[in-house]
């Protein structure tokens, strides 16, 4: 959250966003006292400043065309703050990232949940590379303690602003605790890439046999809930009774992030309990 506030105050001064966007996104531009344009993936303006609301449906994927009616809309925006992947799994396409750039605006990007794609083979996805800022959870998906994260400066002529910023929202006393751990979960990922093949195998299997939301990240498993005619909640809670805990729910799904500390024997005692559960739903 720090990460995405300074990164927000370091850039210029409207912000276009799309979509579901995390609390931060808000609280940096409220800081910074920015216009945040907040857009749907159809084009249509939500137009707030503040609070963030978890959609009863998810939204559209993001568009070339959405880009470029939201520019014309909102013409003075200088940046545009992409979450890629979202808390689904999905990912804003590679055209999307290249127009954005190819429209001179500074990319700021949320990868809060990406933080594993480098070292789980999901490279082709991360597009790291086209954002100036990005910000990664590591806490989210590697073996790192609760709020290590990493900024991604890719452009040098923010990096003295964005470390400023940073400086004047954080601590000056930091955590080498974090540090270290932040050091450890990034050095575990990257010498246990093999555990990555043998997840993607029985995660591969348990997708064939439940219906489940497509997504670019195979580790972020979206079980559609309302295919079997019950709601996230109630599966949610029907698996707790079996002692395993899910990341979180909506109406219609239910959302697991498996992660390198996860073994093929948790996968298959998850897809074994998803069984029993919506088999009784069957009947």
């Amino acid at each position: 959250s720090l990460g995405i506030k300074a990164a927000l105050m370091a850039v210029g001064e409207d912000v276009l966003a799309f979509g579901s966007v995390h609390k931060s996104v808000y609280d940096g531009c409220k800081l910074a006292g920015k216009n945040l344009f907040l857009c749907g993936a159809t084009g249509t303006s939500v137009e707030t400043t503040q609070g963030c609301t978890q959609p009863s449906q998810l939204a559209a994927s993001l568009t070339v065309q959405d880009l470029k009616d939201a520019f014309a809309k909102y013409p003075t925006v200088c940046a545009v703050a992409f979450t890629s992947p979202d808390y689904f799994g999905r990912v804003i396409e590679r055209e999307v990232w290249e127009f954005a750039r190819s429209q001179k605006k500074i990319i700021l990007n949320d990868a809060a949940h990406g933080a594993h794609f480098l070292f789980a083979g999901l490279q082709d996805f991360a597009y790291f590379g086209f954002a100036d800022i990005t910000i990664t959870s590591a806490h989210k998906t590697l073996a790192t303690l609760t709020q290590g994260a990493l900024s991604l400066v890719a452009n040098e002529g923010l990096l003295q602003r964005f470390e400023h910023c940073l400086d004047l929202l954080g601590t000056t006393s930091p955590s080498y605790l974090l540090l270290a751990s932040i050091e450890y979960g990034v050095e575990y990922a990257y010498h246990n890439q093999k555990k990555y093949v043998a997840l993607q195998e029985v995660l591969a299997s348990l997708k064939q046999s439940i219906y489940t939301l497509d997504n670019a990240d195979y580790t972020r498993l979206v079980v559609d809930c309302k295919h079997y005619g019950m709601c996230g909640k109630q599966v949610f809670d029907a698996l707790v009774q079996r002692g395993i805990v899910a990341e979180m729910y909506t109406e219609q799904y239910l959302v697991f992030i498996v992660t390198i500390c996860d073994s093929v024997a948790d996968i298959e005692t998850l897809q074994k309990a998803l069984h029993d559960i919506l088999k009784i739903t069957n009947q």
